[in-house]
């Protein structure tokens, strides 16, 4: 085993310092082909970094041919190929924004990061996490910030200024966004919204439901998408909604739990009522229970995105689950086909499911009409 010198001052990883120094010592002859290497627990004992790190580094080695791992250890190979160590470093960039709560992001969209995140480990990328509010990526924000961080390609969560998106694909870098629908010509991996929502009221129509509402918040892309498909479903069963079936809550007025008031005074009264996010519901629960409306007896509802608190609402609140760390995981896969020079498909969608919980009943006989 060579001495190695690492230092943590400078840009380049621990990991690519190994194996940078590794292979130096192989092409110079200092390390031959059958000379053991210290184990991933040594190195990282005797130099004081992490194990991880330095099984990160035997790995890459490995996988480049230069060392042999067998249960006896891991030696010098007797080839390797004669290729740079290629190091990609991947922004994952978000921008979601909850008006009014902090953080800005739902449970379920930190777990597309983290999802993301662990594919490009997975892959030996490293991985940059950032947060543009929509309003500050202009180019010239973006220009300035690039001077500080170096990466290879963007993952874009949610919907990013299309200014922002044409200056990094004008500066060369593979882009693919997940989860919005950007105007500019883009990869994208996006959630089946208006198969969802199409899905759910499907099954409302089901356990007997025709006077469903849909209950939305100020306009998103997908909040769109999502009544699209509540229209849908109720077209196909040949149900005509009343304009005030369906109520948007806006910024400042009216509030949530405004809004959802007035989709409870509806009469006759709605049986079901489907909310465009989760979110929207569990902010509009105070309202339902002020109004001594009983869930499911009298209503049912259901959600969009499975948020991991709909388990733990009384009763637990029924949803639309997308494998949102699907999303990530292909959006990663996309980029690195387009680092490799691979066609990938313009856009990619994740297919929806209903989960039925204990929100969702029959109507009551004398809630129905006709």
């Amino acid at each position: 085993m060579i001495p190695l010198h690492l230092n943590p001052h400078l840009r380049t990883p621990l990991y690519v310092q190994i194996v940078e120094q590794v292979e130096a010592a192989v092409s110079s002859g200092q390390l031959t082909p059958g000379t053991p290497l210290w184990s991933a627990r040594a190195i990282a004992r005797h130099y004081g970094i992490s194990y991880q790190t330095a099984e990160r580094a035997l790995t890459l080695l490995a996988q480049r041919g230069v060392v042999e791992r067998t249960r006896r250890g891991t030696v010098i190979a007797a080839s390797r190929p004669k290729q740079p160590v290629q190091q990609h470093l991947v922004a994952l960039i978000y921008t979601w924004q909850i008006p009014g709560a902090r953080p800005s992001y739902s449970v379920g969209e930190m777990r597309m990061l983290h999802a993301a995140a662990e594919e490009c480990a997975r892959h030996l990328w490293g991985s940059l996490l950032l947060h543009f509010p929509d309003k500050s990526a202009s180019a010239s924000y973006l220009q300035e910030w690039e001077r500080h961080h170096r990466f290879d390609a963007a993952l874009v969560f949610g919907p990013l200024h299309d200014e922002g998106l044409l200056w990094m694909q004008r500066r060369g870098y593979p882009v693919v966004v997940v989860d919005a629908e950007p105007e500019v010509p883009v990869p994208r991996v996006v959630q089946a919204n208006r198969e969802g929502t199409y899905l759910a009221v499907r099954e409302l129509i089901r356990l007997g439901h025709r006077r469903i509402g849909f209950f939305t918040g100020h306009y998103m892309p997908h909040y769109a998408q999502r009544f699209e498909g509540y229209m849908q479903a109720l077209q196909e069963a040949g149900i005509i909604p009343e304009a005030n079936w369906v109520m948007q809550h806006g910024q400042p007025r009216p509030t949530v739990q405004e809004a959802l008031k007035r989709l409870l005074e509806v009469r006759p009264p709605l049986t079901a009522i489907v909310g465009a996010s989760d979110i929207l519901l569990a902010f509009a629960y105070p309202a339902i229970t002020e109004m001594n409306v009983r869930v499911p007896e009298e209503l049912s509802l259901i959600g969009f995105d499975d948020e991991p608190f709909c388990t733990t609402m009384q009763p637990p609140l029924s949803s639309v689950r997308v494998d949102l760390e699907q999303m990530a995981r292909t959006g990663v896969r996309l980029l690195m086909d387009m680092m490799e020079g691979k066609p990938v498909p313009q856009r990619v969608e994740i297919p929806a499911q209903v989960v039925l919980r204990d929100s969702c009943a029959p109507p009551r006989s004398d809630r129905l009409t006709t």
